[in-house]
């Protein structure tokens, strides 16, 4: 029986993880389940949580690092021949488990699989994970080169995927250990270094909107963080020899709303990395109206 080795970052979310946990099939022999703490303040409440999962493995990160730290530690104790990645505040869907057995039959570097996208307030649908599943969509309808290409440089999240643990260890590209876009250049650069991936048209994933997540505020050090990430994986897939359209223009034209010394600060990041400096973007009114679309569904959800 192949084995699976899921890993979790956690963090102060002890109510969520529990429902995180609740959805996987731990009655399995073949699932090791990895939970890493990243020094949440609430060690009392994860403590319940290990009582009621006594089969998980609890590890903890030596400071709070963020979840990429928490991810590359789940990596070093994994021994499943597959890897799943969750975050604690999400879930497994019914028969997600059935769906990965009969995938795996395939032989791939990574396989991808489509996910449900919810506001946890309400339970109406969000769009999270709406941009994923179209990309999964149009390779799934052809298949080429094009589509291929743009799902590995654009499906950047971890969940909703599997990937063969001895491909993890060939190439050695782990989670920057970052507060923001930790999971961005593991994603991008392990899928183009990808020979053989395999797409399932079924859904097994659950992601939240949440009300009261502190991540997805904007400001002006996760800003020049998440330029930094974007610059670092444009030169690899320069390196790479991938043609790809990572652009700074976006970058440029949001720090502006933080003051001069920012959209320097941005400006010197931008010139240094590899990313693309195409200014007639920042003047397409179409790109903006789409970004505006975005921001405001996102702000209107968050507050639901």
């Amino acid at each position: 029986m192949k084995t699976y080795s899921i890993i979790i970052p956690h963090y102060n979310e002890v109510k969520r993880l529990e429902r995180l946990l609740s959805s996987i099939p731990l009655e399995r022999s073949n699932l090791q389940v990895i939970v890493v703490d990243d020094c949440s303040p609430d060690q009392m409440g994860l403590a319940q949580v290990q009582q009621l999962f006594p089969t998980v493995n609890f590890f903890s990160t030596p400071s709070n690092q963020g979840a990429g730290a928490a991810r590359n530690i789940g990596l070093k104790h994994a021994i499943g021949e597959f890897i799943l990645f969750a975050d604690a505040d999400d879930e497994f869907l019914d028969s997600a488990f059935k769906h990965f057995d009969k995938a795996i039959a395939h032989d791939a570097d990574i396989y991808y699989f489509l996910a449900d996208a919810v506001i946890e307030n309400t339970g109406e649908h969000s769009v999270r994970a709406d941009v994923f599943n179209r990309l999964i969509d149009q390779y799934l309808d052809e298949p080429n080169e094009e589509n291929t290409l743009n799902l590995k440089l654009a499906h950047c999240v971890p969940w909703a995927k599997i990937y063969k643990n001895s491909f993890i260890q060939k190439t050695q590209v782990l989670f920057d250990e970052t507060p923001v876009s930790n999971d961005i250049y593991f994603n991008i650069i392990n899928a183009v270094h990808a020979q053989r991936i395999h797409v399932v048209d079924k859904t097994v994933y659950r992601v939240y909107r949440l009300t009261d997540s502190l991540t997805s505020t904007q400001t002006a050090e996760r800003l020049l963080c998440r330029l930094k990430v974007s610059g670092k994986v444009a030169t690899e897939l320069n390196r790479l020899g991938v043609q790809h359209s990572r652009s700074a223009s976006g970058f440029l034209a949001q720090s502006l709303a933080f003051g001069p010394s920012v959209f320097i600060q941005a400006l010197m990041i931008s010139v240094r990395s590899d990313l693309h400096l195409n200014l007639l973007r920042v003047v397409n009114v179409s790109r903006w109206l789409r970004y505006f679309k975005r921001s405001n569904t996102t702000r209107v959800e968050t507050n639901k």
